[in-house]
């Protein structure tokens, strides 16, 4: 979208009113991106480890890239950007960013599209955003102005998916982050837009989930978000349903009105969680609320013998743990018991595979081993996965190294249901049998 001096100075005042960090003005900087080793400019087509800008259509691809930063300040030409992600590509704030208004900025309208994935660490800042496509997962940070998403213009979602994490609020001052902040509307029309709160976030007081001050539609797709959400308005389009209530524990229908979601038939009880779907969609949370995979203890048997597998939990509301083990660790247990299963790449299909009853012939030396202990942090991976060719839906996580390296985990029990064992719990130990 073009826009003059003036519109910029309506969209500035805006902005500020509404505590939104704009952008900043080029000059200080041009635009330039930061490998993680040295800084390049995109002033003009190139390529280096990871990405390659043309010029000409003002497109910039990541392939794999893991960089600390990259700020695109074309305020004269005002051209769109568009983001094309291949691979897995981290935007990690490792390299203070030359600009305080996020990791990812853009000073004009920014499209991100591409069958890959992208995980930004600080924020991303721009005037209109549209995601068509590809996975996309934000972590605000307090030096980057606390909300994850920060959008200066309007909000599109088509396709694809977008995981926004606000940064945690400081009580003191009272400040509260948003996972998405729009000055102006927010369009849900395909994919799944999903807010969560970080670790330590207290109800109601330190983050909310989205605020724009226009219009909030969703016309199609999947919303779901953690705490509040404010616009000026909300409208759901024809056969989306929205339920929630207080916790994501609830599933009571919502009413929309004067710009927030309430719970039906209590008055002024305002939503704490929010998931709006397509009618006769399942209405569960997708991925408990916390942002934290925990180190397990629990002994894991194999046909009767230990094992000892690097294995994460989430926690659900209740506190219960739901065990999840890397994909490739299971296939090299299980090698050559009745459940042998081999795992691959269809890069057509851009999806691993797995095809069952065949020895696991492709290790790739990370098995039964990560570069990580303890406690560590996760994003959801909406990944494709095809069992003997078929697509078949399976929970799973992604760990990140030090190095931008991911580690994906999946949920045992989803596992064990498509790949043909079983998963039992005998009160002290999780026990898994290879034969029925």
């Amino acid at each position: 979208m073009k826009r003059d001096p003036i519109v910029l100075s309506l969209l500035m005042t805006l902005a500020l009113c509404g505590s939104l960090a704009m952008p900043a003005s080029a000059g200080g900087f041009g635009s330039v991106l930061h490998d993680g080793t040295q800084e390049a400019s995109l002033e003009q087509s190139g390529s280096g480890d990871g990405w390659s800008y043309d010029r000409a259509t003002n497109t910039l691809t990541l392939n794999d890239f893991q960089g600390a930063y990259i700020c695109y300040a074309d305020e004269f030409s005002q051209l769109p950007l568009t983001v094309v992600l291949q691979g897995s590509n981290t935007v990690t704030g490792s390299v203070t960013a030359p600009t305080e208004e996020g990791t990812l900025v853009s000073w004009s309208d920014m499209t991100i599209q591409g069958d890959g994935s992208l995980t930004v660490t600080g924020a991303i800042n721009t005037m209109d955003l549209t995601l068509e496509s590809g996975t996309v997962s934000v972590t605000g940070g307090r030096a980057y102005g606390g909300d994850a998403v920060q959008v200066q213009g309007d909000l599109t979602v088509q396709g694809g998916s977008l995981t926004a994490v606000p940064a945690l609020g400081d009580l003191i001052s009272g400040d509260a982050y948003y996972g998405i902040a729009c000055v102006g509307g927010f369009a849900l029309n395909g994919g799944a837009v999903r807010v969560v709160m970080p670790e330590g976030h207290m109800d109601g007081a330190l983050a909310r989930a989205i605020r724009c001050n226009d219009t909030l539609s969703v016309l199609g797709g999947e919303l779901e978000a953690y705490e509040e959400i404010g616009a000026g308005a909300i409208t759901l389009g024809s056969g989306m349903t929205a339920v929630g209530g207080y916790s994501d524990q609830d599933a009571m229908p919502l009413t929309a009105r004067d710009g927030r979601f309430f719970i039906s038939g209590e008055g002024h009880g305002v939503s704490h969680y929010t998931h709006v779907i397509s009618s006769g969609a399942p209405s569960q949370p997708l991925l408990p609320a916390a942002q934290t995979a925990y180190a397990t203890s629990y002994s894991i048997l194999v046909d009767g013998g230990a094992v000892a597998f690097d294995a994460y939990a989430l926690k659900d509301a209740d506190g219960n743990d739901t065990n999840y083990l890397k994909l490739r660790d299971v296939a090299h247990v299980l090698n050559g018991t009745a459940a042998q299963f081999n795992v691959g790449w269809d890069n057509a299909a851009k999806a691993i595979t797995i095809t069952t009853g065949t020895a696991y012939t492709s290790p790739n030396g990370s098995e039964m081993s990560t570069p990580f202990s303890g406690d560590q942090p996760y994003t959801a991976d909406p990944l494709a996965i095809l069992v003997d060719g078929v697509q078949t839906d399976l929970d799973a996580i992604t760990l990140t190294d030090d190095s931008g390296n991911g580690y994906t985990y999946f949920r045992l029990r989803d596992l064990g249901d498509a790949l043909g064992f079983s998963v039992e719990w005998d009160g002290s130990a999780i026990v898994i049998h290879t034969q029925a």
